[in-house]
């Protein structure tokens, strides 16, 4: 029987600690304040069920004072969600950006400082994808971080515990479910990654060929030897 991998590989963990450590540390307040709002925005989403469950026995019970306050709980829990994901949105997108302006300084600092002959093995239009695609990747993959892995996880929680709450039988069923379906759509993830390496790799090398075939043209015909 196969090993199975780890979440995390050995070389990953390294990287992962040095962005903390290195980028995302000087940020902690404002992180801390973007994991508040993540369980907010957890709770409030497992509040729903709730709310329609209430609703529904409202109805069966005939109680016009649920009935009444209910929109207006309804509207509440709305609100605070929206909120909530609004603030941790900006937020996260302003970490993100200001950690994405922070390595392209130090980037573009370690590069002037760089040795000519180094420098000179890569092209020009190589250089230039570090700062524009490589570092869009990294911006994506920090905000994934903070919606997909943090948010959707608080969210899943969250409904998980009031499904429990409300009938613990059809949870256990979902439950033995769920696994079925989770190993196609994790395969579908890791050929999207893959194919997402890929493209990077041949956006890179046709900017590459681009500007030297480019910046060759005034040399050719400068010369005539544009044929």
């Amino acid at each position: 029987m196969m090993a199975r991998r780890p979440l995390i590989s050995g070389d990953m963990l390294p990287l992962l600690l040095r962005l903390w450590r290195d980028w995302l540390r000087p940020h902690a307040g404002t992180l801390a304040v973007v994991l508040a709002l993540i369980a907010v925005i957890g709770a409030a989403t497992g509040f729903y069920p709730t709310l329609i469950k209430a609703a529904f026995d409202a109805f069966d019970a005939k109680d016009a004072a649920a009935l009444a306050y209910g929109p207006v709980l309804v509207i509440a829990v709305t609100a605070v969600r929206g909120f909530a994901l609004l603030g941790q949105t900006v937020l996260t997108n302003r970490v993100v950006t200001r950690v994405e302006a922070d390595m392209q300084a130090a980037l573009y600092g370690h590069l002037i400082e760089q040795d000519l002959a180094q420098l000179g093995r890569e092209s020009a239009a190589s250089l230039t994808q570090r700062f524009t695609t490589d570092f869009a990747f990294i911006k994506e993959a920090l905000t994934r971080i903070s919606t997909v892995l943090l948010r959707d996880v608080a969210m899943l929680i969250a409904l998980v515990c009031a499904m429990v709450w409300m009938d613990p039988w059809l949870t256990l069923v979902a439950g033995v479910t769920v696994p079925f379906v989770a190993g196609p759509i994790a395969r579908i993830g890791k050929k999207l990654r893959r194919v997402s390496t890929s493209t990077q790799e041949q956006v890179g090398a046709t900017a590459s060929l681009i500007s030297e075939s480019l910046a060759g043209v005034r040399v050719a015909k400068t010369y005539g030897l544009e044929g």
